[in-house]
C-alpha cells in the first residue's frame, strides 16, 4: 500500500506543478482542489480492495497517508473560496470582514483542538493506536456519509494541518501595513549549504505535507526562505564527498564550535 500512495503522490505533485495558480488564482485553485479529490476517490478506491494488512498499516494511513491528501483538499478549496470572494466582492470591507471571519473560524477551531494540535507538533505517536483507527461517528448525522475508511482524528488532523499554513495568508491590508515581512539572508556558500541540507534529508528532520522532506524540497524552501538558488546541489554534492582531506569540513567546523568554551 505504501508503494501505491507514494505513487499516487508522485503523480498528483507532478499535475498540481503545471497548474498556473498564480496569474489565474480562481481557476488554478479550483483546479488543484479537483485534482487533489481524484487522487483522493483513487486512494479509497484502492484501500477498498486492498485492505489493511495489519493494525500498523491502518495507523499510518490515518496519521501520515490520509492527512496528506485531505490538508490539500482542504488548503486549496480554501484559498479558492478566498479569491473567489475577491473578485466577487463590492469594495475592500468585504474581504477584510471575509479575511477576519475565516481566521476566527479557524483559530476557533485549533483552539478546540489543541490537544490534537500538540500531540501531532510534539510528533507523539503514543496514543496512535487509540486516534488513528476506523471509527464510524455512531448516532451522528456523519454516520449516513461515513464509509470504511472513516477516522474523525484524520479529518481533524488535516484541517489543523491546513490552518497552519492557511493562517499566515489571511492577513488583510490593514495588517500587511502593520507586519512588514522580515527578510532574511543565509550566509554560508553552496558548498558548505549541501552538507547541511544532505544532512537534513538523511536524518530526517523536516517533513512536508505528511511526508519526508526530500532533496528537492529543501531546496525549495532555501529559495522561498532566503531566495538562495542553489543550482545544481546534486553536482555540489557529488563534488564535496570526492574531497581526499574532509568530505565534510563546514559540518565538522559547526561541530567544534558548539563544543567550544564560550
Amino acid at each position: 500500500m505504501e508503494s501505491f500512495i507514494e505513487d499516487l503522490r508522485e503523480q498528483l505533485n507532478v499535475k498540481l506543478e503545471v497548474v498556473d495558480a498564480e496569474n489565474s488564482p480562481v481557476k488554478g485553485y479550483d483546479t488543484m482542489a479537483e485534482l487533489v479529490e481524484q487522487s483522493i476517490v483513487e486512494m479509497k478506491h484502492y484501500l477498498l480492495h486492498h485492505p489493511f494488512a495489519d493494525k500498523t498499516t491502518e495507523v499510518k494511513y490515518f496519521r501520515d497517508w490520509a492527512p496528506s491528501f485531505f490538508k490539500q483538499q482542504i488548503y486549496f478549496t480554501e484559498l479558492y473560496n478566498l479569491e473567489l470572494t475577491r473578485i466577487t466582492a463590492i469594495g475592500n470591507e468585504v474581504i477584510v470582514s471575509y479575511l477576519k471571519k475565516t481566521k476566527r473560524r479557524m483559530s476557533r477551531f485549533l483552539k478546540k483542538h489543541k490537544d490534537l494540535h500538540l500531540y501531532y507538533r510534539m510528533r507523539r505517536n503514543d496514543k496512535d493506536d487509540e486516534l488513528f483507527i476506523r471509527s464510524l461517528p455512531s448516532k451522528r448525522e456523519e454516520f449516513l456519509t461515513a464509509d470504511a475508511t472513516y477516522c474523525e482524528k484524520t479529518l481533524f488532523l488535516s484541517k489543523i494541518m491546513a490552518y497552519e499554513e492557511l493562517l499566515p495568508l489571511l492577513t488583510s491590508p490593514k495588517d500587511k501595513k502593520a507586519a512588514p515581512l522580515r527578510k532574511y539572508q543565509w550566509n554560508p556558500n553552496t558548498s558548505q549549504t549541501a552538507e547541511i541540507v544532505y544532512t537534513y534529508v538523511k536524518m530526517k528532520w523536516i517533513s512536508v505535507d505528511g511526508r519526508e522532506a526530500d532533496i528537492k524540497d529543501i531546496v525549495a524552501f532555501y529559495k522561498d526562505v532566503y531566495n538562495m538558488d542553489l543550482g545544481n546541489i546534486y553536482d555540489v554534492h557529488l563534488h564535496n564527498k570526492r574531497r581526499k582531506k574532509d568530505r565534510a569540513p563546514y559540518l565538522r567546523s559547526m561541530l567544534d564550535t558548539y563544543l567550544s568554551d564560550d
